[in-house]
């Protein structure tokens, strides 16, 4: 009987740690949570804003830019080929 009664008391205690650990998780998941919709929001910002800019970019420009981008013949010759698949 007193077995019992010392294994409830320490089955109690053992419970409220874990609820009090419980908790303590949540507020960190929520927190995790915000963190990341503001930071996705402002991906999102960004990419409207990148779109704008490339709408309001004159034609001449946008080529100049997808010339610049694109590698030189000879620069694809010295770029290392990747192994093939095993």
């Amino acid at each position: 009987m007193i077995l019992a009664i010392a294994l409830q008391t320490d089955i109690k205690s053992i419970g409220a740690y874990c609820g009090f650990a419980a908790i303590v998780g949540l507020a960190l998941l929520v927190l995790l949570y915000f963190s990341q919709a503001r930071e996705l929001r402002r991906m999102a910002d960004r990419l409207e804003e990148q779109e704008e800019r490339m709408r309001r970019m004159p034609a001449a420009a946008m080529a100049r830019s997808a010339a610049v981008a694109q590698p030189t013949p000879q620069a694809r010759s010295t770029m290392p080929t990747p192994p093939p698949p095993a």
